[in-house]
């Protein structure tokens, strides 16, 4: 393609991704790309490589006869995710959380304490603190496979926040106990403090998605739990 067909292809990417990411389109969700055109108003080629792209990135799928399907997140995607995640950010926090400046740390637990922090910074705060851990070992393959799997992580995190409004709290609060110890250089109290906050949103994300997905109906009336239409 030529330049301007790269930029349309990136910009069709970038608005799929993000309506994918932030649950507009939900997992399981059927698009076509004749439908995509009219409503992205952008032409079908480039339409076409932004799907592959996010097909490449495994948060769509391509359906004969059908079209487009945004791809499920069963009890199966959640393990294997929280099995690379546990594996990584501990690894990444013990060898490479000293080098991170202390005053970008204090700017997170600063952020996360303050009760005036939006939600939606709050997510992008989240997903912020993981990847600067990954990316802090400067190992080029790893930055590269975690740029692609935060897309999991960040559709796993909007999906949770929606359904309960007791996780958004909680995280926070385990966010603030990560941050405490690697401030005062004690690496393997935030190591710690990191394992256990992913296996509780490993947890989370089990009951909220796969066990009780109807659970924002008890706990917020069910007003966080309405779809947006897609």
């Amino acid at each position: 393609m030529e330049s301007s067909g790269n930029t349309l292809a990136q910009k069709a990417y970038d608005i799929l991704l993000n309506r994918i990411i932030t649950i507009q389109y939900e997992p399981g969700t059927v698009l076509n790309e004749q439908g995509l055109v009219s409503d992205l108003n952008i032409s079908r080629t480039p339409i076409h490589a932004a799907c592959i792209q996010l097909q490449h990135d495994g948060l769509i799928e391509f359906i004969a006869k059908k079209g487009i399907r945004v791809t499920d997140i069963d009890a199966d995607f959640i393990r294997d995710i929280h099995d690379m995640r546990a594996m990584i950010e501990p690894y990444a926090l013990e060898k490479y959380g000293c080098s991170i400046p202390k005053e970008q740390l204090l700017r997170y637990l600063r952020q996360f304490a303050d009760p005036a922090t939006t939600k939606e910074a709050l997510f992008d705060l989240d997903l912020d603190l993981h990847t600067q851990l990954v990316h802090q070992t400067g190992n080029r393959l790893l930055c590269s496979y975690f740029d692609t799997l935060r897309h999991h992580i960040a559709r796993i995190a909007n999906i949770c926040g929606r359904r309960s409004t007791n996780r958004l709290a909680a995280s926070n609060k385990e966010h603030e106990s990560l941050l405490i110890p690697l401030i005062n250089d004690d690496i393997p109290g935030a190591v710690e403090a990191l394992r256990k906050h992913l296996k509780n949103s490993r947890e989370v994300a089990c009951q909220l998605i796969v066990i009780d997905p109807q659970l924002s109906s008890i706990e917020d009336g069910g007003g966080n739990a309405e779809k947006q239409d897609t």
